[in-house]
């Protein structure tokens, strides 16, 4: 009370003169500054924490608060002065008692700006927030400052309860305007994140800022005579104030420059599956440029339509038209955006322009090639959907990296998908394989069982193939393998499957299909290979090209397994009994 900080002019040798010339609250207030400071400590030399800059932090921070406070009425002003005094009190109980202490932790930062709070929780494994709110839980502080001091540094409004989101909205403004005016916590300059529930919560336009800067300037001016410490220089606050709105003016750049997030880039990657590549991309796409709505196009390989695959427009991917766009003279800027690889707005001057608008529902469309690295993949699309707003260029600019990475993760997934299917097609005849035929045999028995339909399986063989490898060569014994392989594709229903068994086996999967529909398909399989056996017959003289064809029926009890058994026993009898014929499994 007698320091020059409380002016007094005679000299107070009672505590309750004192009481009585401060005021209860006024005393109270020192004593709980008097006991943050001695939780505080003393600084160690050479340490990168300075507890006299964090002190003249928490003191700016609290004037702040509590005149905040009685500017909107909507938190006591001593709450306020206490939370502001300890909402960064775990920085210090870091720097005494952590494991890993905070000047430590300052030392690994360096000077370069960043968010403090996010560097602790990657080099500590938490946040000072974190430590300070469990600490306050520990000496029993009111739930209120508990809540205040975890939350202050979050960065969205969720999970906050509404008795402390006042508070909190303060104190984070607090805490923002003491850094900005050099009073920051730690000597490296760390810009300060205003906390989202700021801007809902209080009107900025009404604050009276010369008035907090001033009350907080003459508060930290009486600290400094109580407490000893210094203040800032004119040239310090100067410095301050620059960066911060070098800071600002780097996020109004980027805001009117976008660019995509790493993330975003790294996303047609994350994935070798087409679907997920299209849905993820549009998704971070419309997040990450404020479109309303992104949309792909893939060329057909054959380069002649458009197919709109993909439409994201924050209710689901469906896509609008089914029907593929062809590609010609009247496609204007559709085709100028394959052939020149370069973006295009539509103007609606050719059918083709006009067709996509209609689709779409929007006259304001940008497209952007979507290259691979050995063909063009198709175009990506942008709109705004029922605003009509045109998409910025500097948008456009940051989709055309996005789209050039979907490329790439695009053309990867064809060929993935590509080899997959090499993998399960038999290389010579074209007809999938072994591997394809248990997978298909497997799926089709299951269908037939849940559906309580008839299923048959036949399985042929060329009648004595090995004397047209050993008479004629295997080159011809080649031809005639495809030759039996396209019949087989020409005489089957698409709903039915047919494959190479193995060797010159093949067979054919044939659901829905009853004991008299399975023969009469293959009689007329049988004699459509021996009409051209009789046609081959001056190719290969002296033997004629037939085939012999076992059938099995689906039983209950089959197995995929005891099916080809069964198809492959039929088989072996047809041979007995003197090829060129068919036999039915009958057990």
């Amino acid at each position: 009370v007698n320091s020059a900080a409380y002016g007094v002019r005679r000299r107070i040798g009672a505590l309750r003169d004192g009481i009585i010339i401060l005021g209860f609250e006024a005393v109270r207030r020192l004593a709980l500054e008097l006991s943050v400071r001695s939780t505080i400590g003393h600084s160690r030399p050479g340490a990168a924490f300075n507890p006299l800059l964090y002190w003249r932090h928490a003191i700016a921070v609290a004037s702040i608060t509590r005149e905040l406070a009685r500017e909107s009425a909507t938190v006591d002003p001593e709450t306020a002065y206490a939370a502001g005094l300890l909402h960064d009190i775990g920085k210090p109980l870091l720097e005494s008692y952590g494991r890993i202490s905070y000047s430590a932790f300052l030392d690994y930062l360096g000077p370069h700006p960043t968010l403090l709070i996010e560097q602790e929780r990657r080099f500590i494994g938490l946040g000072h927030d974190t430590i300070g709110a469990l600490y306050a839980a520990e000496i029993n502080l009111p739930e209120q400052l508990i809540q205040a001091i975890r939350q202050h540094h979050q960065t969205s409004p969720e999970n906050i309860g509404t008795s402390a989101a006042p508070l909190i909205a303060l104190l984070s403004l607090a805490d923002f305007i003491a850094w900005s005016h050099g009073y920051g916590s730690v000597a490296q300059n760390h810009p300060a994140l205003l906390h989202p529930y700021v801007e809902q919560t209080l009107d900025l336009d009404s604050l009276d800022l010369e008035k907090l800067v001033r009350h907080m300037d003459h508060e930290v001016e009486n600290a400094a005579r109580l407490y000893h410490f210094t203040l800032p220089q004119p040239i310090k606050l100067r410095e301050s104030l620059l960066r911060y709105n070098l800071t600002l003016g780097c996020l109004n750049s980027r805001l009117h420059h976008p660019e995509p997030r790493q993330e975003t880039l790294l996303i047609p990657h994350h994935s070798l599956e087409q679907t997920a590549i299209i849905s993820d991309t549009l998704h971070a796409l419309r997040n990450d440029l404020g479109v309303e709505r992104a949309s792909l196009l893939l060329l057909d390989p054959r380069g002649r339509t458009l197919h709109l695959t993909a439409c994201r427009n924050g209710v689901s991917d469906t896509p609008p038209h089914p029907d593929p766009i062809p590609l010609g003279p009247e496609s204007g800027a559709l085709l100028a955006c394959l052939r020149e690889k370069r973006k295009q707005r539509l103007s609606g001057q050719t059918p083709g322009e006009r067709t996509l608008m209609q689709i779409l529902g929007t006259k304001q469309i940008s497209l952007i090639p979507v290259p691979g690295q050995h063909r063009m993949i198709g175009l990506l699309e942008l709109d705004n959907g029922n605003s009509g707003r045109a998409i910025e260029d500097d948008t456009l600019g940051a989709a055309e990296r996005i789209a050039q990475e979907l490329g790439l993760g695009l053309e990867h997934a064809q060929l993935l998908e590509y080899s997959r299917q090499r993998a399960s097609i038999d290389p010579l005849t074209e007809l999938p394989n072994r591997s394809s035929l248990d997978t298909e045999l497997k799926q089709r028995i299951a269908e037939a069982r849940h559906g309580t339909r008839p299923l048959a399986l036949a399985m042929l063989d060329i009648d004595r193939f090995k004397r047209f490898n050993d008479n004629f060569g295997h080159p011809a014994g080649d031809n005639v393998l495809k030759l039996i392989a396209r019949t087989l594709q020409q005489t089957t229903r698409e709903t039915n499957s047919v494959a190479r068994y193995g060797g010159e086996e093949f067979t054919a999967i044939l659901p829905g299909t009853t004991r008299e529909q399975a023969i009469e398909y293959c009689q007329r399989l049988r004699r459509a290979i021996a009409k051209i056996g009789r046609l081959l017959t001056p190719r290969f003289p002296g033997e004629p090209l037939t085939i012999s064809i076992g059938i099995a029926l689906l039983h209950p009890t089959d197995t995929p397994a005891t099916l080809l058994a069964r198809a492959d026993h039929a088989l072996y009898r047809a041979k007995q009994r003197g090829r060129d014929r068919i036999e039915l499994d009958d057990q």
